[in-house]
């Protein structure tokens, strides 16, 4: 099926992907996303994608934990 949305997504790779309120690895974490989930990508930012999950909450994962890019 072809998304309408025009938003790119991106899918989990890892076991468990943190998205964070910030593109850095010690900012918190607001959202844990499982293997598979898929996410909205926004913007790319340094080794992070700013990401938009499934509940609506927006935040940052690393790149190299989602394929699709």
């Amino acid at each position: 099926a072809q998304d309408l949305s025009g938003v790119r997504m991106l899918a989990v790779n890892v076991a468990l992907a943190g998205v964070r309120a910030a593109p850095r690895d010690v900012a918190p974490v607001l959202v844990q996303a499982g293997q598979d989930v898929l996410l909205g990508l926004l913007e790319l930012v340094g080794a992070f994608a700013r990401v938009r999950h499934g509940d609506g909450e927006t935040g940052y994962v690393r790149i190299d934990q989602v394929w699709g890019l």
